[in-house]
C-alpha cells in the first residue's frame, strides 16, 4: 500500500497505456480487505489503506458507476473510522481521505450524505483540539468541504466550532495557508442567511477587537508621546486580556510592526459581510454592521499606522458605497471630508491614500 501510495502517478499512467488493467478495481480490492488482525494493529492497516486511498483520489476520474460507488465507499470507511478510533494519527488520516474524496463527489449526491456529516462534527471538533499547527488545516479544511453541502449543515456546524476557530485565527493567521483557509471558511458563511445572526454577534464584535487592538499597538495621536515596545498582535491581544499588572502602564505602550496581514484579513471579511447583507431584505442587521462606522472613521483619521489607513480607507470606501444614507444618520459629512484632507497632507505617507480616490468620489 505505501510502494502504491507513492508511485500512484507512474501506476496511473502505466493503466492509461494498457486499458486492459483497472487501476479502478485494484484501489478496490485494496480498501476492501477484511484484515485477520486484531486490536491496535487492525487499526493501523485500515489507516494506511485509507492514506493509499487519499494518494489515489486523483486517479479515479471516470464517471461511470463503479466508481462512484467506490468513492462514496470510502467517504463511508473514512467516516466510520473516524468516528471509531481512538489514534488521532488514524483519526487525521482519515480526515485526509474525506476531504479529498468530497471534494470529487457531485453536490446533489454530498447532499445526500448531510447526516452522515453531521454526525462526524463533534468528532472533527476534538480532532482540532489534538492538533498542532502542521495538520490543523485537515479537519479546517472539512469544516469547509462540508459547508457547501447546505445551509442547514452549516447553520449546525457554525455555532459549535466558531469558538475554537476565532482563537485559532487569532494566534495563527499568518502561518502558512491556515490563515487563509479560515478566512475562506468565515467567506464562505457569509453568503449563508442561516450564519448571519453569528457573524453579527460573534464576529463583528472579535473583528472590531482585532483593529481595536491593532490600533493601540501602533502609532497614533493618542501613544504619541508614549514610549513604545515591540511586540506581534497577538501578543499585544494576550497583554489587553491578561492580569492588570501584566499590561503595559500608560507611559509604555506596545508597538507591533510585526504582521498587519491580520488587519487586512478582518476588514476583507467585514467588507465581505456587508455586501452578503441586504439591506433591503435584513435592514436590522445590516443597520448593526453599518453602526461600527464611526469608530471605524476615528481609528483611521488618528492614525500614523500606513496599512490601517490604507486598508481603513478601503474598508470605509466599501461601507459609503453600500450606505451612505445609513452612514449620514450618525456621522457628519464633514468628519469624512477632514478624513480626506488628512490623507492628502504632505505630510501623510503618499501609500496609504492610494484608496483615498475610491473614496471620496
Amino acid at each position: 500500500m505505501i510502494l502504491l501510495g507513492i508511485f500512484i502517478e507512474d501506476v496511473q499512467m502505466y493503466c492509461m497505456r494498457n486499458p486492459k488493467f483497472k487501476l479502478t478495481s485494484l484501489i478496490g480490492e485494496i480498501v476492501s480487505i477484511d484484515f485477520l488482525a486484531s486490536g491496535a494493529m487492525k487499526s493501523y492497516l485500515r489507516g494506511r489503506t485509507l492514506w493509499c486511498a487519499s494518494t489515489c483520489s486523483e486517479s479515479l476520474i471516470f464517471p461511470d458507476q463503479k466508481t462512484t460507488d467506490l468513492k462514496s465507499f470510502i467517504l463511508d470507511m473514512a467516516i466510520g473510522s473516524l468516528k471509531s478510533s481512538n489514534i488521532n494519527s488514524i483519526k487525521l488520516v482519515s480526515t485526509r481521505t474525506l476531504v479529498k474524496y468530497a471534494r470529487k463527489i457531485k453536490k446533489e449526491n454530498l447532499q445526500e450524505n448531510a447526516p452522515k456529516f453531521e454526525s462526524i462534527l463533534d468528532n472533527l471538533l476534538e480532532l482540532l483540539d489534538f492538533s498542532n499547527k502542521e495538520v490543523m488545516h485537515l479537519p479546517i479544511e472539512a469544516f469547509q468541504t462540508f459547508s457547501k453541502v447546505n445551509q442547514e449543515t452549516v447553520s449546525k456546524m457554525a455555532p459549535k466550532i466558531t469558538p475554537k476557530l476565532l482563537k485559532i485565527f487569532k494566534a495563527e493567521h499568518s502561518e502558512g495557508s491556515l490563515g487563509q483557509e479560515l478566512i475562506n471558511l468565515f467567506k464562505q458563511w457569509c453568503q449563508y442567511d442561516d450564519c448571519r445572526d453569528i457573524f453579527i454577534n460573534t464576529f463583528i464584535p472579535f473583528i472590531m477587537e482585532i483593529i481595536e487592538s491593532y490600533y493601540n499597538s501602533t502609532p497614533n495621536e493618542d501613544n504619541k508621546d508614549t514610549i513604545l515596545q515591540l511586540c506581534s498582535v497577538s501578543e499585544s491581544l494576550s497583554l489587553d486580556s491578561s492580569n492588570e499588572k501584566l499590561r503595559p502602564t500608560q507611559e509604555q505602550k506596545v508597538l507591533s510592526v510585526v504582521d498587519s496581514t491580520i488587519l487586512q484579513h478582518v476588514l476583507d471579511l467585514l467588507c465581505t459581510l456587508l455586501k452578503k447583507t441586504d439591506k433591503e431584505k435584513h435592514p436590522e442587521e445590516f443597520q448593526k454592521i453599518v453602526s461600527i462606522f464611526p469608530q471605524l472613521l476615528n481609528f483611521v483619521y488618528k492614525s500614523e499606522d500606513m496599512f490601517l489607513l490604507l486598508h481603513g480607507t478601503a474598508a470605509l470606501k466599501n461601507f459609503i458605497f453600500l450606505g451612505h444614507k445609513e452612514i449620514l444618520k450618525i456621522c457628519e459629512a464633514e468628519q469624512i471630508i477632514e478624513l480626506a484632507k488628512r490623507l492628502l497632507s504632505p505630510q501623510t505617507n503618499e501609500q496609504a491614500a492610494m484608496c483615498l480616490g475610491n473614496l471620496v468620489i
